[in-house]
């Protein structure tokens, strides 16, 4: 499973093969682009969370992906440690 913080109203997910978006799950913590996302892509695995605090349990995720996010992150080294945390040892 792959996890993109932040992604806003869904790009990259536009272009995605569909093999692909089946292990993508977006994560996102703004109400308003949750609600377009999910009208945008009604199929899409669509998850309300921070970078800080992702929504998964430890050693569970392939990558974790973040367009353009992490610049708007208060505390960098706090999202990277909780992604990395939650990244299998045979993840990217």
């Amino acid at each position: 499973m792959v996890v993109e913080i932040g992604p806003g109203t869904g790009f990259p997910y536009d272009v995605l093969p569909e093999r692909v978006k089946r292990n993508w799950v977006q994560v996102e913590w703004n109400p308003s682009y949750i609600k377009e996302l999910e009208s945008r892509h009604p199929d899409a695995d669509v998850r309300r969370g921070t970078a800080l605090s992702l929504p998964f349990l430890p050693d569970t995720l392939d990558a974790v992906f973040g367009c353009g996010s992490y610049d708007t992150v208060h505390d960098i080294r706090k999202a990277i440690k909780s992604a990395s945390n939650k990244i299998r040892k045979e993840g990217l």
